[in-house]
Order: structure tokens, then sequence, then C-alpha cells
């Protein structure tokens, strides 16, 4: 459901960006904290670029976002985010 983005935390030694939302959920990891979802920047990972700006932007400008989760963090279990909606209300 959509909420804003409360906190953006890059880590450069996972190859990645963790993300803590309003609405935070362990989604579809078992046992997960639920402190944290995980954008992927891996080399692999499909317009990592592009969805970090918009996250960045719907943080900056506090509009709402649907977060989409799609498996779990091999590391650490956190869910991966794999959609980004930012509503322009």
């Amino acid at each position: 459901s959509p909420g804003k983005i409360t906190k953006i935390y890059t880590k450069p030694s996972r190859q990645g960006v963790y993300i803590v939302h309003e609405k935070m959920n362990a989604g579809p990891c078992i046992g997960s904290s639920s402190a944290f979802y995980f954008l992927d920047g891996s080399s692999d990972s499909v317009l990592f670029k592009e969805t970090y700006a918009l996250l960045l932007a719907a943080f900056m400008s506090s509009k709402p976002v649907d977060l989409y989760l799609k498996d779990c963090q091999a590391t650490h279990n956190y869910p991966l985010v794999n959609e980004v909606i930012v509503n322009g209300l």
C-alpha cells in the first residue's frame, strides 16, 4: 500500500540501497526483521539507476510510493524491491 520513504541508506559493500518505508512488512521473507527493503544494484539488476532516481525523487518530494517486493536478499534476508510506483497526490 502507498506510503512515504522515510530513509534511504546506500551500502556500496553490498552493491545496493536499503530503504525504509512507512508501511514496512516482511513481504516474501519469512523470519525477516522488516527493518529495511533492499534495492539490488549488482551488475545484473535491471533499471537500478532509474529506480534509485525515482526513489530519491519521491523521498525528496515526500510523495507516497507503492513498493512491490520479490524474493529476499540472499545475505541478510531483507525483501527485495522489484517495482516502484510513485503516486502524484
